[in-house]
C-alpha cells in the first residue's frame, strides 16, 4: 500500500498506471450559477476517458463502459506528443517504463505528473465554475529539469471530439454516417466551434442544430490555433497509435498541410515551440465544452486570456467543494479517517442532492410551483432544490442513464430509493428545510402502496 499515500486532503498514487485499473468521476459541481459539465477518469492513459453535457448522450469525448475505457484512455484520450531537440516521445504512453508517474486526486479536481528525459510534464483537470458555459479545463505544464538548454516542439489534446447533435450512441454505431454532417465554425478565432451543419434524424423535416462543443487553448494572454484535422497529425496511422507527420517531420510538416473539416471526425491539439533554459517551464491551459452561441464562446475567451484566470478558477473549484463538505467536518487523530467522512457526505448528497432553501427575495411567498415528478407535495411551502443530484451512470454502472443538467441550478435525474436513502441526513445538516423531505416521500406513495422508480428535479415558476 506505499504507493497509495493522503497527503492533507490530497489522495497521492504512485506509479499509478501500473496498479490495477478504476474508475472514477468529477463531481460535476460548478457552483449554483455555474454550468456543470460531467468527467469520467481512470488511471490510465492521462485519466479523462469521457466527458460532456448534461448526459451521457452528449459525449464531448466518447462514452464508454468502464473495460473498455480502460483500453481506449491511452489512445483515444488526451495525448501529448513532444519532440525534443527533434527526438520525439510522448509522455504518459503505456510502454515506457523510464518514466516516474504519480496521480494526485482532490475532491474537485485530479493531475498527474510524469519526469523522463529531462522534463516534468504536469496535468491538472477540474469543471469550470461559476461561469455562462460549461467547460472541462486542462491546464498544462512542462519544465525542463535537465541541466542543459532545449528546444521543444509539441502538440497536445484530443484525437477526437464528437460533433454537438451527434448523440453518443450514433458515433458508436454510425460514426461513419453521421461525420457527413460535421462542420466546425469559428477558426479563424482560434476557438473551433464543433457541431453538426443541421438535423439527421430520419424525418421529412431538417432542423438546424443550435449550440456547439468547442476546443480553444490560452497561453501568453492569447489563443493559440489549434490544430482540428487529425489527419495533419497522425497521417496514414489511422490507429491513432503513432503521430506519424509529427514524429517524422516535426511542427513545420503538420502546420505545412491544408485542414479540411469536411467529412472527418475532428479533433483538438495545441501546437507549440519553445525553447526551455535548465528549470524554466511553459504552460498553458485549455478549454474543452460547451457554448449556446459562436458568440457567447467568443465572449468567453476573452475571460480565458486574461492574466491569473484559470489560477483563480481551479482554486475558486475547490472552495466551492470545501465550502459544501464543510458541513461534515471531523477532526480527530486520524486524517484518514477525517478525509473519508468528507468524502462519504460528498458522496452523499452527489445521489440525493445537496438543499439549497430559496429565500423569500428570490422567489414571492405563495407564488412558487413544484412538479408532482419531484414530490414537493401541496403542503410543502418550503422553497427547496437538491442542487447537484446524479444518478449512479458511471464507467462501471453504464446501464443507468444519469443526467446531470447543464445549467445554472443544476438538478439530476435518480432512483426513487436512492435519493430517499441519501437524504436522511437533510434536516440534521440542514434543519431549516423542516418537513419538506417528508411531504416529498409521502406525496410519491401511490393508490398500490408501492412509490415510483424515479425522482426528477423540481421546477419552479417564478413570476416576472
Amino acid at each position: 500500500m506505499s504507493q497509495y499515500q493522503l497527503e492533507g486532503d490530497r489522495f497521492l498514487i504512485s506509479d499509478y498506471d501500473r496498479l490495477p485499473a478504476f474508475s472514477s468521476f468529477l463531481p460535476g459541481v460548478a457552483g449554483a450559477d455555474g454550468i456543470p459539465i460531467w468527467v469520467f477518469y481512470t488511471n490510465r492513459g492521462q485519466g479523462i476517458n469521457s466527458f460532456g453535457i448534461h448526459h451521457k448522450g452528449n459525449a464531448i469525448m466518447e462514452f464508454n463502459p468502464a473495460n473498455t475505457a480502460y483500453e481506449n484512455t491511452p489512445t483515444k484520450g488526451f495525448r501529448t506528443f513532444l519532440r525534443r531537440d527533434g527526438e520525439y516521445y510522448e509522455p504518459f504512453c503505456t510502454y515506457s517504463r523510464m518514466a516516474v508517474r504519480t496521480m494526485s486526486v482532490e475532491k474537485n479536481s485530479f493531475s498527474i505528473a510524469e519526469e523522463e528525459r529531462g522534463l516534468r510534464v504536469e496535468v491538472s483537470y477540474f469543471v469550470l465554475p461559476t461561469e455562462e458555459i460549461g467547460a472541462l479545463v486542462r491546464r498544462v505544464s512542462i519544465k525542463n529539469i535537465s541541466g542543459e538548454s532545449c528546444r521543444l516542439e509539441g502538440l497536445d489534446g484530443l484525437p477526437k471530439i464528437i460533433p454537438y447533435g451527434i448523440q453518443n450512441g450514433q458515433f458508436k454505431e454510425m460514426s461513419n454516417l453521421f461525420k457527413s454532417w460535421t462542420d466546425i465554425k469559428n477558426i479563424d478565432s482560434n476557438a473551433p466551434y464543433y457541431a453538426m451543419r443541421a438535423s439527421s434524424d430520419d424525418s421529412a423535416e431538417v432542423s438546424e442544430i443550435r449550440g456547439g462543443y468547442f476546443c480553444c487553448t490560452a497561453a501568453d494572454g492569447a489563443l493559440v490555433p489549434v490544430i482540428y484535422d487529425a489527419e495533419t497529425v497522425f497521417g496514414y496511422d489511422s490507429s491513432l497509435a503513432v503521430p506519424v507527420v509529427f514524429r517524422e517531420e516535426g511542427l513545420n510538416g503538420v502546420r505545412g498541410q491544408t485542414q479540411c473539416f469536411a467529412n472527418k471526425v475532428p479533433c483538438g491539439f495545441t501546437s507549440f515551440c519553445r525553447e526551455l533554459a535548465p528549470g524554466e517551464a511553459f504552460a498553458f491551459t485549455s478549454y474543452f465544452g460547451y457554448s449556446g452561441t459562436v458568440g457567447q464562446l467568443n465572449r468567453m475567451a476573452e475571460k480565458f486570456c486574461r492574466d491569473g484566470y484559470a489560477e483563480e478558477k481551479q482554486r475558486e473549484a475547490a472552495d466551492i467543494i470545501h465550502a459544501l463538505v464543510a458541513d461534515a467536518a471531523t477532526s480527530t487523530a486520524d486524517s484518514v479517517f477525517d478525509e473519508y467522512i468528507g468524502q462519504c457526505y460528498l458522496d452523499n448528497f452527489l445521489r440525493g442532492g445537496y438543499p439549497y432553501l430559496f429565500s423569500a427575495g428570490e422567489m414571492a411567498p405563495g407564488k412558487e410551483t413544484c412538479s408532482d415528478s419531484a414530490g414537493c407535495g401541496s403542503g410543502a411551502r418550503k422553497n427547496v432544490v437538491h442542487l447537484y443530484s446524479r444518478k449512479h451512470g458511471d464507467p462501471e454502472r453504464d446501464y443507468n442513464f444519469f443526467s446531470i443538467a447543464g445549467e445554472y441550478y443544476s438538478q439530476g435525474n435518480g432512483n426513487f430509493r436512492d435519493v430517499c436513502q441519501n437524504r436522511r441526513s437533510d434536516v440534521f445538516f440542514h434543519p431549516e428545510i423542516g418537513d419538506f423531505n417528508v411531504w416529498s416521500f409521502f406525496s410519491f406513495i401511490q393508490p398500490d402502496g408501492y412509490n415510483p422508480l424515479e425522482i426528477r428535479p423540481c421546477t419552479f415558476a417564478i413570476p416576472a
